[in-house]
């Protein structure tokens, strides 16, 4: 909840359970929540780290950038490398990315080189980069752009799922996914079968009934 320009969290009653002393605070993941405040050095904007669900510094804010913790860890930057911390705030992954993502289905994505591909939790490349833009796996699967203009999908082990032939794809949720053809959405299955043919022009992706709206479309 935003204060007088500063963040803070509210309990189920409307009162505020952490003051409002942040300039930035993201939702609670795995029991901690990003949060950031001005650097006093002003070097870089703002210094993230975490706290707990009590308000309570969890990791001391010195991060340039930092995600949620998923799996157990969460992607940080320091001068504009990446890398993965632990809930005791050790590198376990070393500042080595360009980009970095959080970790789904025991995957994270990765860009080295402009290319992006992916990382077990111990840091080794299971898909290694190749890609120009990835999204995250969802239900043991992620779309990737092959080359400059299609998409498709890889298993957990970077083989080809559903061959590239979209526009544009987003994640699988109770076993569909939305796919672009052209200028319209429609739905495919795990196996690439169409579940509804495209005929929408946008989607909001809540469940396995959908509404028309326009959110999903986004990709790196």
């Amino acid at each position: 909840c935003n204060q007088d320009g500063k963040y803070g969290y509210l309990n189920s009653e409307g009162k505020f359970a952490i003051s409002p002393q942040f300039n930035y605070a993201s939702d609670f993941s795995e029991g901690l929540a990003v949060v950031g405040k001005d650097d006093p050095e002003r070097k870089w904007g703002i210094l993230y780290g975490y706290i707990d669900v009590s308000g309570n510094t969890a990791i001391n804010m010195q991060f340039h950038d930092a995600g949620p913790f998923k799996e157990g860890l969460a992607f940080v930057e320091l001068d504009d490398s990446y890398g993965y911390i632990n809930k005791d705030g050790l590198v376990v992954i070393n500042y080595q990315y360009e980009k970095a993502r959080s970790f789904n289905n025991g995957l994270a994505a990765v860009k080295v080189d402009k290319l992006w591909g992916f990382i077990n939790t111990n840091g080794d490349f299971v898909v290694n980069p190749q890609y120009e833009s990835v999204r995250d796996y969802s239900e043991k699967m992620a779309s990737v752009k092959v080359g400059e203009d299609l998409w498709g999908y890889i298993d957990l082990k970077g083989n080809t799922a559903i061959n590239p032939q979209f526009d544009a794809c987003g994640n699988f949720k109770d076993g569909m996914a939305p796919i672009n053809l052209g200028d319209k959405i429609g739905f495919i299955d795990q196996k690439g079968k169409y579940v509804i043919n495209p005929q929408f022009d946008a989607v909001n992706w809540l469940d396995s009934r959908s509404k028309i709206s326009n959110s999903w479309l986004s990709h790196e």
